[in-house]
C-alpha cells in the first residue's frame, strides 16, 4: 500500500470523487476512480467505483444512503458474464455472496484504505477468483459449442443466423434438403440432437440401417438404442 499521507475525507459539498481519487492511489496496485456522475439537482456524486486495472476487480462506494447518513458503504462488485448475466458460485451448499463493509463517513482516505485491505479484500478476492473461474469455464464452453454449431451448419447447408444462438440454452438449426426436413439442437459442445419430420418409411429404414452400420460406428458414434423419428 502506498504510504503517502492522505487525509482526504468525504464531503457533501465535493461528493465522493476526491475520496475515490485518494483511495485509488492508496490501495495496492493500479486503480482507476469512476464516480457515477452527479445526483439530481446537480449535486456532486455520492456513489462511484474503484476498478483495478490489472484484472477488472471492482469495488462500489456509496455515501448518504437512507438510514446510513453517518456511513460509507463499500462493497465488492462481482464481474458479469457476457450479456451482463450474473454468475453465482457455490462452496458446497453455500452460495457465495458479495462481501461489503461500512466505514464512518468521517474517516480519512488512509484509514478507509486500511479497512478495505483488512476487512474487505480477503473475502472479495476469494469470491472474485471463484466467479472469474466460472465465467472463463462458461466462455470456453460457449466457444466450443459455437464451433460445433458452425461445423453442423456448414454440413447441412444452413448458415447460422443471430437468432439461432442460445435459444433456450441451445443453438438451434433447421434444415430442408431433398424433401427431408428437421431440426438440430446443440445443447453441449460434445453432442448434437436431431429430429426429422415427415421421413418416408424407406428413408427411415435406410437411416436406421446406417446408424447401426460399421461405417457409422467407425465415425465415433454410440450404439443406437432408441429412435424417435
Amino acid at each position: 500500500m502506498n504510504t503517502t499521507a492522505n487525509t482526504t475525507v468525504y464531503s457533501k459539498n465535493e461528493g465522493i470523487s476526491p475520496l475515490l481519487s485518494a483511495l485509488s492511489s492508496l490501495l495496492s496496485g493500479a486503480w482507476v476512480a469512476e464516480p457515477d456522475g452527479s445526483d439530481y439537482a446537480g449535486r456532486p456524486a455520492t456513489r462511484g467505483n474503484l476498478t483495478r486495472l490489472s484484472d477488472g476487480f471492482r469495488l462500489h462506494l456509496a455515501a448518504e444512503l437512507y438510514g446510513k447518513a453517518d456511513k460509507i458503504a463499500i462493497s465488492f462488485s462481482r464481474p458479469r458474464a457476457t450479456g451482463g448475466k450474473r454468475v453465482d458460485v457455490w462452496e458446497g451448499s453455500i452460495r457465495l455472496s458479495d462481501p461489503s463493509i461500512n466505514v464512518g463517513v468521517g474517516k480519512d482516505a488512509e484509514a478507509i484504505a486500511r479497512d478495505i485491505a483488512r476487512r474487505l479484500m480477503p473475502d472479495s478476492e476469494h469470491v472474485f477468483a471463484a466467479v472469474r473461474a466460472e465465467i472463463d469455464k462458461g466462455e470456453r464452453f460457449h466457444a466450443k459449442r459455437a464451433q460445433l454449431a458452425q461445423q453442423v451448419a456448414q454440413a447441412i447447408g444452413a448458415p447460422l443466423r443471430p437468432y439461432d444462438r442460445d435459444r433456450e440454452g441451445s443453438i438451434s438449426l433447421g434444415f430442408d434438403e431433398d424433401n427431408v426436413c428437421g431440426d438440430v439442437k446443440i445443447f453441449h459442445a460434445d453432442s448434437v440432437s436431431f429430429s426429422l419430420d415427415s421421413v418416408s418409411p424407406d428413408r427411415a429404414l435406410a437411416l436406421i440401417a446406417f446408424l447401426k452400420s460399421e461405417a457409422f460406428a467407425n465415425a465415433g458414434a454410440a450404439t443406437l438404442t432408441n429412435a424417435n423419428c
